[in-house]
C-alpha cells in the first residue's frame, strides 16, 4: 500500500486476487476490477494521497496492518492536509498468495465526517451528548 498511487492502481491484480472482497467504512465490494475503481476513485477526489504502514503482524494466512494514511480534498484544497489511521485485516490465498479478502477499519464518523462543513458541527454536538 505504501507505494499504491493513481499510476500504479492497475497493478494491484499483483496481490490480489480476481474475486477478493473489499470492505471499508464506505464500500462493500468483490472484485478486483471494483476495488481498482475504489482507489481510482480516492486519487481523483485527493492530492497528495500517502500511505504509510506501522506494525504488521501475520499468523499464516492472516495478517493485521496498522496503517495512516494522509491526503488533501481536491474539494477543500484550501483546507488542511488530513490523516486517517486505521487497521487492515488482509486474508491470503494459501496456494496463491494473493489478497482474498480486506476489511479496513477505521473511524470514519470521527476522523471524517466530522471535520466536513455542517455536517461535522452536528456529529460533533451528537458525540458530546452522548458522551459519559
Amino acid at each position: 500500500m505504501e507505494g499504491l498511487r493513481a499510476d500504479t492502481v492497475a497493478t494491484l491484480g499483483d496481490v490480489m486476487a480476481p474475486d477478493i472482497r473489499f470492505r471499508d467504512p464506505f464500500n462493500a465490494v468483490t472484485g478486483l476490477d471494483r476495488v481498482q475503481r475504489i482507489f481510482s476513485a480516492l486519487f481523483e477526489d485527493c492530492d497528495a494521497v500517502r500511505f504509510s504502514v506501522g506494525r504488521r503482524f501475520r499468523d499464516g494466512e492472516h495478517a493485521v496492518l496498522a496503517w495512516t494514511m494522509a491526503f488533501r480534498l481536491r474539494r477543500y484544497a484550501k483546507g488542511p492536509d488530513w490523516t486517517i489511521e486505521g487497521l487492515s485485516e488482509i486474508t491470503l490465498d494459501p496456494a496463491s498468495g494473493l489478497v482474498v479478502a480486506h476489511v479496513d477499519h477505521w473511524d470514519a464518523a470521527g476522523q471524517f465526517y466530522e471535520r466536513l462543513p455542517l455536517v461535522g458541527g452536528v456529529l460533533r454536538l451528537l458525540r458530546r451528548r452522548l458522551a459519559h
